[in-house]
């Protein structure tokens, strides 16, 4: 999961086909591969906020590393790792120079494609992800490599292995970000309850269901869940609940014109006045004077 301090990114922020370039429609099927370096070389490796409108990123770096601002958040990147980001989230780039690796841009249509034939790639780009390659970065190496010399020339059956040669990259992608979740969660039986529950309230959290609705859900007592959160999350359930959704409302508040009661509803909450009370509660400002405070501290490369 993305975690790290927060950093401010405009909402402003340019939209871009590939980087640089300017923003038209992707192909159903569209599908490009380069080395890291040929955009991030000419710019002096920093690659400046900006967001691609129905494009998809999956970043190798096989050597270097560096900082990515996603979603309002920095992380320290470390090769060999995974970098994937989702289409329509504004992201930056601070390479450390020569940092090595490549670049994967899958069109958004292409991607529901593949989630059709696995379902949990979905979840994969649910949000942006840094993980972690470790051992196995040789054999992602060797599937990104697999997936260039098939793009490389047409010759029979070039679309089935290009599809299939994808889907092993997204699938090593999608375990190696399983393994270091339960790494992160520990093995115990709290871990495992927790991480489902964080998993629901993923694609849950706008609804405001009960917290008991996910305990049932999750087959445990409300008693059960507590116990299980306070002991692997600090705090109660209804504490995750309310930090999804001010997760949701800070993206909407820096990357969205929306005004705050439409985030506010947006996110199910029908009292405007108790969402901001909320808000202030976990945030320390209004939202509002975060929106402020946020642009103008705006870090650009």
């Amino acid at each position: 999961m993305w975690r790290g301090e927060g950093i401010g990114l405009s909402g402003a922020s340019p939209t871009f086909f590939l980087y640089g370039e300017p923003p038209h429609a992707a192909g159903g099927n569209f599908l490009h591969l380069e080395p890291l370096d040929a955009r991030s070389r000419p710019a002096n490796w920093h690659i400046r906020p900006h967001r691609h409108e129905d494009l998809h990123h999956v970043f190798m770096l096989s050597s270097g590393g560096g900082e990515i601002r996603a979603e309002g958040l920095l992380r320290r990147a470390v090769a060999p790792c995974l970098i994937l980001i989702p289409a329509g989230i504004v992201h930056a780039f601070a390479y450390v120079p020569d940092t090595t690796g490549r670049v994967l841009t899958i069109a958004d249509d292409f991607l529901r494609q593949l989630c059709s034939i696995e379902a949990e790639l979905a979840g994969l780009f649910a949000m942006p992800r840094l993980v972690a390659a470790g051992g196995h970065a040789a054999s992602v190496l060797a599937d990104f490599d697999r997936l260039a010399l098939e793009l490389a020339w047409r010759t029979p059956g070039q679309a089935g292995a290009v599809k299939a040669a994808l889907l092993h990259i997204l699938v090593a992608a999608l375990r190696l970000d399983a393994q270091g979740s339960a790494a992160q969660a520990g093995q115990t039986s709290d871990g495992r309850l927790v991480a489902r529950f964080r998993e629901m309230v993923e694609a849950r959290f706008r609804s405001h269901d009960p917290v008991g609705a996910y305990a049932a859900a999750l087959g445990v007592s409300l008693s059960r869940l507590r116990a299980a959160c306070r002991k692997q999350a600090s705090g109660a359930p209804l504490d995750v609940l309310h930090a999804r959704r001010i997760l949701e409302a800070k993206r909407a508040l820096l990357y969205s014109p929306n005004s705050v009661a439409e985030i506010a509803f947006s996110l199910g909450y029908e009292d405007v006045s108790y969402f901001v009370r909320l808000f202030g509660r976990r945030e320390g400002v209004s939202p509002r004077r975060f929106r402020m405070t946020r642009v103008r501290k705006d870090v650009l490369f």
